[in-house]
């Protein structure tokens, strides 16, 4: 396993604790188009490790940098992270005030 899928397996299990204790877990991304093979990959490897303690549905569309950000605001029940090359203005991130950011890829 790479170091990046290290990081992504991390990542989610730092950020998902609550999650975790249900059977079926569906994970929903949206967003830039930049890092869809890399989430897909990263998707992949984290649905294999932790396929034999709990069922994974996880899925990331790439529908753009900027239609990621008003998804994650406008569903924010239904969409869990977006990708972006851009961070939510403060009154935006205001409204969403449970929403972390991080940078998850650079390129």
């Amino acid at each position: 396993m790479s170091w990046y899928q290290n990081v992504f397996v991390l990542v989610l299990l730092l950020h998902l604790p609550e999650a975790m204790l249900a059977d079926w877990i569906k994970v929903r991304g949206a967003g830039a188009s930049f890092p869809n093979e890399v989430y897909k990959n990263w998707m992949s490897t984290y649905t294999s490790v932790r396929q034999p303690f709990v069922q994974l549905d996880m899925s990331y569309a790439a529908s753009g940098s900027s239609r990621g950000k008003e998804q994650i605001q406008e569903f924010p029940d239904v969409i869990d992270y977006a990708g972006s090359d851009s961070l939510l203005s403060p009154e935006e991130h205001r409204d969403l005030p449970d929403l972390k950011i991080f940078p998850s890829l650079a390129g």
